[in-house]
């Protein structure tokens, strides 16, 4: 696990950990989610669990929280991260634009 200092770059590298995380979480969650939910607003309003409604909805959150946090934008250059053109690395360790480290804590090509 990285750990993110106090440095120039760390609120940027927050967000996108806060963003990553809720997807894994939604992710992971699915089918205990879909399942929990659904049965307990069946039990809510004594009909039938809406499972179909439920997975879908959750379907949909796991689609915008993993648009978010694929969508990080570089804390340097401003460019998307993962993204250059048509081109889309979401695995990268470096910005596809500038080559900045991900999670580093300061532009190492700036004095400090």
């Amino acid at each position: 696990m990285v750990t993110i200092r106090d440095g120039l770059y760390a609120p940027n590298w927050r967000a996108h950990r806060r963003r990553s995380r809720a997807m894994w979480l939604l992710l992971l969650g699915y089918i205990p989610g879909v399942v929990l939910t659904g049965t307990a607003i069946g039990a809510a309003f004594a009909t039938e669990p809406p499972y179909i409604a439920v997975a879908v909805v959750w379907l949909l959150a796991i689609l915008v929280t993993s648009h978010r946090a694929s969508a990080l934008r570089c804390p340097r250059c401003g460019q998307r991260f993962y993204t250059k053109g048509l081109y889309h690395n979401g695995f990268t360790r470096k910005c596809l634009h500038c080559g900045l480290r991900k999670w580093a804590d300061e532009d190492p090509a700036q004095p400090a």
